[in-house]
């Protein structure tokens, strides 16, 4: 085995066990970090009066980062079935209505696309878990 200090060189004639572990913990890194900042950069274009740029970067890398959560076909798979279909719906129709320019009416209706797709889903969890604050 050659020990050496730089990264490349060690990986390509030293691959310990840790380095599984850092490649794993990038990449939970990567996710949190796309979904994380897809989610921080609308807010952001709201505060800047609706700026459509940052709200429609926060879209791409909010999908981005629930693909790479969730993997690709799960992804597709969760936005295309039959009763998510109006909420993916109006969340695309508002990222193209973004993509355009129309900050405000565009994030008005994505808001609306991702009630309609989250809310089933939270409510499901809130029925199967109970109310916050009851035992048992």
């Amino acid at each position: 085995m050659v020990f050496c200090s730089s990264c490349t060189l060690r990986s390509i004639f030293f691959v310990p066990y840790n380095d599984v572990l850092d490649g794993i913990l990038s990449h939970a890194e990567l996710v949190i970090g796309l979904t994380g900042i897809g989610l921080f950069f609308p807010i952001l274009g709201v505060v800047f009066l609706f700026d459509a740029a940052l709200i429609a970067m926060g879209n791409v890398l909010f999908v981005s980062g629930l693909a790479t959560t969730i993997g690709p076909q799960s992804t597709l798979k969760f936005f295309m079935k039959k009763r998510n279909w109006k909420g993916t719906g109006f969340f695309m129709a508002g990222m193209l209505v973004v993509f355009w320019g129309w900050g405000l009416v565009g994030t008005l209706i994505e808001a609306y696309g991702f009630v309609l797709l989250f809310a089933g889903a939270a409510l499901t969890e809130y029925i199967s878990f109970g109310s916050p604050g009851t035992a048992g």
